[in-house]
């Protein structure tokens, strides 16, 4: 019995392994588009990860709008967005963006990062219970320094590549102090796009920290009965570098697919 139960417990840490994987030849993808950065990704069946550049992924980057994922939820925790349908009226304040200048539902305005429509909600959420929630769901350092409408954008909030696929991860498993609604309508339209029975979500964030350019493509792949989070964070010192802001989701994707987590 007891040599039985030796087994079943040597069988059992086989099953619930964990591996890093450290793929230092994905540096090709970054170096062709004159940028740095890492990648990381999690196998949600496994918990073994990939990384490009462990030295970076514990580091801490300005969210930009991948913060969108967080306010969304909030928006709709607190009530000051009724769902992602409801109209935002346009403030009329013309940003040169024909996809921000117009009227604006939740759901077009993630897909199209449109900054006034999440400025204008997180000042109704006010500083108080924008930093309650934050404590409540861990987000990053916590930190919302630098004005209710632009620590995410120039303030201070920082999270690393790791946090980053660690709350998608709990946003796809429902593990936040959030309703279930409220997530529910999130991970929907959170969605980048389906293809041959894959459900891709992902979000973009551009800004700068230290007069470097911060570029993030965040989310998840499934596939059949196995997900997996990806958070990839790119840098640019270059202003006049024309491939900065297509290569974050181009090198992500180079990286999927040569990891066939997507297809090639």
């Amino acid at each position: 019995m007891q040599k039985y139960l030796l087994i079943l417990s040597f069988v059992c840490s086989l099953l619930n392994a964990q591996t890093i994987k450290v793929k230092p030849e994905f540096r090709k993808f970054f170096s062709e588009n004159n940028v740095t950065g890492s990648f990381i990704l999690l196998n949600d069946s496994t918990g073994d990860m990939t990384i490009f550049n462990e030295s970076q992924i514990d580091s801490g980057f300005i969210t930009a709008s991948t913060f969108k994922i967080f306010n969304s939820l909030l928006f709709l925790e607190t009530g000051v967005v009724k769902d992602e349908n409801e109209v935002t009226p346009w403030d009329s304040v013309v940003r040169n963006n024909p996809n921000w200048d117009k009227d604006q539902t939740m759901a077009n305005a993630f897909r199209s990062s449109t900054v006034w429509y999440y400025q204008k909600y997180a000042r109704e959420v006010g500083e108080e219970r924008m930093q309650h929630w934050i404590n409540k769901a861990d987000y990053g350092n916590k930190n919302i320094g630098g004005g209710i409408d632009r620590f995410w954008l120039n303030g201070e909030i920082r999270i690393t590549p790791k946090e980053q696929v660690n709350f998608i991860r709990r946003l796809y498993h429902y593990q936040l102090p959030f309703s279930q609604r409220s997530m529910d309508i999130v991970n929907k339209f959170y969605i980048y796009k389906k293809f041959d029975g894959i459900v891709y979500r992902g979000k973009t964030g551009m800004s700068e920290m230290n007069n470097t350019d911060i570029g993030w493509w965040v989310g998840s792949i499934t596939k059949g009965s196995n997900t997996w989070f990806f958070a990839l964070c790119v840098q640019n010192t270059n202003p006049d570098n024309p491939k900065f802001i297509p290569c974050r989701i181009e090198i992500a994707e180079k990286i999927l697919k040569d990891l066939g987590v997507l297809p090639k």
